[in-house]
């Protein structure tokens, strides 16, 4: 979580930290596709992208365009993901 995230969802670091993303600022009609795209990514899927609702802090609906890209070990586990968002709102 990084201050564009903090300005994006209205969340900061430390309200985020020990939260899961997944239930805090994905809307509920699109957690399928969202789904999905966790899916691709674990089956190793090197570049799941995506554009979906998000939510704020305050409630409102902000559209985000992702892209997302697993992270691995040494041994080619996937220990993580790293995502970049950008708030496409306004397009």
């Amino acid at each position: 979580w990084n201050p564009s995230a903090e300005q994006i969802f209205g969340y900061t670091a430390d309200e985020m930290l020990g939260r899961e993303a997944y239930g805090t600022i994905v809307a509920e009609d699109v957690r399928p596709q969202v789904e999905e795209v966790w899916k691709r990514l674990i089956s190793g899927d090197e570049s799941a992208h995506s554009v979906n609702d998000n939510l704020t802090k305050s409630g409102k609906t902000v559209t985000c365009e992702w892209y997302n890209t697993p992270v691995r070990d040494a041994n080619n586990r996937i220990v993580g993901v790293i995502s970049m968002v950008l708030d496409v709102t306004e397009r």
